[in-house]
């Protein structure tokens, strides 16, 4: 269960209607949402015809007791959309938490309640506009909080200095356990006028780097969809693919909460020609570290490196290998020398590995480290050059992928497609099938590798 608490210390700036608008849509596409109304000003409450005329209880009762009971639940006519009314017009509520030492963990405490608890796939929780012990209780309660700003200067300078200031004042919470969640600052109700635009880039070049903390989300749907009007099927999925990968980049890298204590930014690289190969190994290293800092940052869980192919010609002079790569793989059985030099190159490759292995090794991860909870594949495109034969072709795994494979063994297996490898792989993910590539080199996961 994720819980938004949609907040601003300014009115009128559409936090009921997106708290509306996005419960409905999430609804829609089949979640069990909970709505839940905690203004005192009833807006949210009248959006939706509700299936019940006079709902039993509501906000009051909620916070009062500070549990939900299915009677403060009341559904309305649309499937999977239930709401807690607010029933407090006189504005008693803020009052009454006012006196309470717990006030801020109320609503936190109250949403663990089993009516609440494993019935719902998403909360999301309107707030009033302005500074009170209600909102403080309704931003305490949230995983993550969404601020609409319109690109107007006043909204633009009270989301600094009142929503920003309420969550400096509320973030010595999270010593107590109660941590706020990241801010998503949406954008929207932008028009085509050079004022919105001005004041729109402002907001973003201000407050995506504040504390790290503050992701700013642009909400262009009218551009957007233009677009997409004019883009054939093909390019409108590049679109919405680039727009959702562009959104979660942006997230990964403005929010601190994923920066572990091992997570170092690495500065810049000295200046290395990438097309020479007698910078090949100093670029290898650079690569290596930047991949384990990648995973220690969690701004990706996959990484890939490949020093070359069959058909390349590169030499490797830091090792005294000077011989064409592609020749050198085509050399026969009985060629001694060839088979050598072929050896030392094969060490180098295997020095990376244990490079890599190493610096995994030393990064803390939970109750182990970052070795402990990858799966890094090694592998070769031949198994042998010379006759280009794939057969008995040697693939090396480490790292158990915390506990999904039984490591430190050499098993062999004969006639068996490589697909079902990464098969077993996928399945150790979480990703379910029989298959990987074409089906007709699959024959289903690898057995024996737990």
């Amino acid at each position: 269960m994720i819980k938004f608490t949609i907040t601003s210390t300014k009115g009128g700036v559409g936090k009921t209607t997106l708290t509306a608008n996005l419960g409905a849509l999430l609804a829609d596409m089949g979640l069990r949402v909970l709505l839940i109304d905690a203004d005192v000003q009833p807006s949210l409450s009248k959006y939706f015809p509700l299936a019940a005329p006079q709902p039993a209880a509501g906000l009051t009762e909620v916070i009062v007791r500070g549990q939900v009971t299915a009677a403060c639940i009341t559904p309305t006519v649309f499937p999977n959309l239930h709401i807690v009314v607010s029933d407090d017009p006189e504005g008693h509520l803020p009052n009454w938490l006012l006196n309470r030492i717990d006030r801020g963990f109320r609503l936190r405490f109250a949403l663990q309640s089993p009516a609440v608890a494993g019935h719902y796939d998403c909360v999301l929780i309107d707030t009033q506009g302005s500074i009170g012990p209600l909102q403080d209780a309704a931003v305490m309660a949230a995983d993550i909080l969404v601020s609409p700003i319109t690109p107007e200067i006043l909204s633009a300078r009270e989301f600094k200095d009142g929503t920003m200031e309420l969550l400096d004042r509320l973030e010595p919470g999270s010593a107590l356990g109660a941590t706020l969640g990241p801010v998503k600052a949406v954008i929207y109700r932008q028009d085509r006028t050079s004022d919105a635009r001005l004041i729109a880039s402002g907001i973003r070049e201000d407050f995506i780097r504040l504390k790290g903390r503050v992701s700013v989300l642009d909400t262009v749907q009218g551009q957007f969809a233009a677009l997409q009007a004019r883009a054939g099927a093909e390019d409108r999925l590049r679109l919405e693919q680039h727009a959702a990968l562009v959104t979660e980049l942006e997230d990964r890298i403005s929010n601190e909460a994923v920066l572990g204590e091992s997570c170092v930014v690495p500065g810049a690289p000295p200046a290395h020609n990438p097309d020479s190969a007698d910078t090949m190994h100093l670029i290898s290293q650079l690569q290596l570290d930047m991949m384990v800092m990648s995973f220690a940052c969690d701004l990706t869980r996959v990484a890939s490196i490949q020093y070359s192919n069959g058909m390349n010609h590169t030499q490797f002079p830091w090792i005294g290998s000077m011989s064409d790569g592609h020749a050198l793989s085509h050399a026969g059985d009985t060629d001694g020398a060839a088979w050598a030099e072929w050896g030392t190159r094969e060490r180098w490759y295997a020095e990376q590995v244990a490079y890599l292995l190493q610096r995994m090794s030393e990064i803390p991860e939970g109750a182990g480290t970052m070795l402990d909870h990858v799966c890094l594949l090694w592998v070769n495109e031949l198994a042998q050059g010379n006759t280009h034969s794939h057969q008995r072709m040697p693939f090396v795994m480490a790292g158990n992928l915390g506990g999904a494979f039984r490591t430190g063994r050499y098993l062999a297996y004969d006639h068996v497609p490589h697909n079902n490898l990464l098969v077993s792989l996928q399945n150790a993910f979480g990703i379910e099938g029989q298959t990987f590539g074409d089906p007709a080199f699959c024959t289903g996961p690898l057995g024996g590798l737990t």
